[in-house]
């Protein structure tokens, strides 16, 4: 699940993404709905700005009509 505060304002800055591509068409974008917490199976793998999930501990997924 995720939680989102949907008030909280925030001001998009590309090197803080937790992305390999540091380019976003928002940066320098004040934005609302601010992600808090992602949990995955019971897993809580971003909490407070932090990314806590292992590196490669995700698994990539293919709906059946894209395999």
């Amino acid at each position: 699940y995720i939680e989102v505060d949907v008030d909280a304002a925030f001001v998009v800055d590309p090197l803080q993404m937790f992305s390999k591509v540091q380019w976003t068409p928002f940066a320098q974008r004040r934005l609302f709905g601010q992600v808090q917490r992602v949990v995955l199976r019971g897993v809580p793998v971003f909490a407070e700005g932090e990314l806590l999930a292992e590196p490669g501990s995700g698994a990539l997924l293919f709906r059946a009509w894209l395999s």
